[in-house]
Formats: C-alpha cells, structure tokens, sequence
C-alpha cells in the first residue's frame, strides 16, 4: 500500500511541475506580446511628440503606456509566483 501511494504522490507531483511549466511557457508568450506593444505604444509617443501633436493624444499614448507597463508588472509578478511554484 505504502508503494502504491509513493506512486500516486510521484505522479501528482509530476504533472504539477508539467501544469507549473505549460503555465510558465504562457506567462513567457504573453510577456513577448506585452513587450511588443509596449515597444509600438513607445514609438508612436515618440513620434507623436516630434510632430508636435496635440497634448490629449500625447496624454493617450502615454496613458497606453502606462498602462502596458503595469500589466507587464503583473505578468513578471505572476511568472516569479509561478516559478517559485515550480522549485
């Protein structure tokens, strides 16, 4: 009995660490996505304030931003609890 339970635990553990890297590997894909965007929403601030566009569409940009930056930060906070899972 002690066996079979040594068993059943070591596959428990081991798609743990299987769910644990598939949830690592799509954290990864976002991340990539995020960083793209952000990369675009820069450049187009940039661009925006070179061709001295109006001050609501710099703020909107920059909003835009601001706002992939912090989902950037959510999405590092949840691949470190993830990783750490993982260990």
């Amino acid at each position: 009995m002690t066996r079979t339970l040594y068993e059943h635990l070591a596959e428990a553990c081991q798609q743990a660490e299987e769910d644990a890297q598939k949830v690592l590997d799509k954290l990864a894909q976002k991340r990539a996505r995020l960083l793209e965007k952000a990369a675009q929403a820069e450049a187009r601030l940039a661009e925006a304030r070179t061709s001295d566009a109006c001050e609501d569409k710099l703020e909107k940009l920059d909003s835009k931003l601001s706002e992939l930056r912090e989902r950037l930060a959510v999405v590092a906070q949840a691949h470190d609890n993830a990783q750490s899972y993982a260990r």
